[in-house]
């Protein structure tokens, strides 16, 4: 067996958990705000397509390798002919018409071939490997665009929360200086300055509805249904949040990815051995032994004809001594072609490990980034609430009040979109590093 079939015993459950509807099945007891990310990724692995194929492939992979391991064993035909001759002119000594028939069994196997069965086999060996490798970063992507159309959501849901939570506190405002109006105490432009800020707010709340049923239909796509527990996406108010961990650093080449570019490499030097071996000579033996009868008189006659037996034994070897060179542009078409592929897969290498890299590199700036926009946020809700409380004292103007108003709203914006961010960075190193079903699933 070659190296790169050597899938752990854990990755080959893994592909056999994809397609169990066990593990998949969605239970039915969550809450209406319960849908966790959990629950939309094996909705999603339960309904994929690409899930589904990629079990077919192994599959066909698996019949493959089976079908050119038989070509090991030689072969036994059953054969039978009927026929016909008709001869012109006719004679006196000749029937103008004669049939015969025949039946047998043919013994054929292939000694020899230079390697080429032994190659395919390894071969077939390797694309069984690719297609197990391949299944698992099929439900890999599909987990990892699930989750991120999940995160987009949570991110829109929580910009409606708080579009809805400005306006509440934009007409909490208005009270307050309306108030101030009908006492004399403040300016009627006032009042019709936060009725501009109202309209002005609302108005973008539909872009904000936009967003969302934007987000809604990504999260549909992704998991292929708008169903999850019962609940429609579209009906969701809030979704659970997510608390996904830092996966721990693994070496670039214990990847997913980079296990697949590792069995492409192998599958190019493969093949160039396959294709140098259909060059060598080739060794077959065969034999034959049949019976046949053949008729002597006329057709409408209906005289017995002779019975003729025949046996056979051939040994053949073949070896192209000359061929125009046309093996050996064979050959160097082969080799410019698998370079170019070494260099698109270094090109591809480089930038996904470079990406790898980053994302580990990412995570502390991360967390420290959340820390600050928490701390920051904490102080702008208490600064809201001594400006709100001094405006109705008039120790600050109503300008104070608002650009503290916009301050809160920033940051409390900012706080959830780097949490989400944080996030989806997660998903997306969990996804390259091949861990993303242990994180979500598990």
């Amino acid at each position: 067996m070659l190296e790169c079939d050597q899938i752990s015993f854990r990755q080959r459950m893994l592909i056999s958990s994809i397609f169990t509807s066990l593990l998949l099945a969605v239970t039915t007891e969550s809450p209406a705000l319960g849908i966790t990310l959990k629950d939309v990724c094996a909705e999603s692995m339960r309904q994929s397509k690409k899930i589904n194929a990629s079990k077919e492939w192994i599959s066909s992979a698996r019949f493959k390798l089976r079908a050119v391991r038989a070509e090991r064993w030689p072969s036994l035909n059953l054969t039978s002919n009927v026929g016909i001759s008709k001869q012109q002119p006719a004679s006196e000594f000749s029937t103008n018409q004669r049939w015969n028939n025949s039946a047998g069994l043919e013994f054929t196997w292939n000694i020899w071939d230079g390697g080429i069965r032994g190659n395919s086999e390894d071969l077939e060996e390797l694309n069984l490997t690719k297609a197990e490798q391949q299944a698992l970063i099929d439900a890999n992507n599909t987990i990892k665009e699930t989750a991120e159309a999940y995160m987009a959501l949570h991110r829109a849901l929580l910009a409606k929360r708080n579009h809805e939570e400005k306006i509440r506190l934009l007409h909490r405002q208005r009270d307050s200086i309306e108030q101030k109006v009908k006492n004399g105490l403040a300016p009627e432009t006032g009042l019709m300055e936060i009725d501009g800020r109202i309209q002005q707010s609302e108005a973008n709340g539909f872009m904000i509805s936009r967003n969302l049923r934007a987000a809604q239909l990504d999260l549909i796509n992704a998991m292929g249904t708008d169903l999850v527990n019962g609940i429609r996406i579209t009906e969701l108010k809030e979704l659970t949040g997510s608390s996904l961990k830092a996966p721990q650093k693994k070496p670039w080449e214990d990847t997913l990815t980079a296990k697949i570019l590792a069995i492409d490499e192998q599958s190019d030097h493969l093949k160039l051995r396959q294709l140098e071996a259909s060059h060598g000579p080739q060794v077959n033996l065969s034999t034959n032994l049949s019976a046949s009868v053949r008729d002597v008189g006329v057709m409408d006659e209906n005289k017995e004809g002779d019975i003729l037996r025949r046996s056979s034994l051939e040994l053949s070897i073949k070896y192209n001594i000359f061929d125009a060179n046309q093996r050996r542009h064979e050959k160097s078409a082969f080799l410019a072609a698998s370079r170019a592929q070494i260099l698109e897969r270094d090109q591809k290498k480089l930038e996904l490990q470079s990406s790898f890299e980053n994302f580990y590199q990412d995570l502390a700036s991360f967390t420290a980034q959340n820390l600050a926009n928490q701390k920051l946020l904490d102080m702008e809700k208490k600064r809201f609430e001594i400006v709100e409380r001094e405006y109705r004292r008039g120790a600050q103007s109503y300008l104070d009040l608002v650009t503290a108003l916009d301050t809160l709203v920033l940051a409390q914006q900012a706080t959830d979109d780097d949490l989400i961010a944080e996030q989806i960075g997660l998903i997306r190193l969990h996804s390259l590093a091949g861990s993303i079903y242990e994180a979500i699933m598990e």
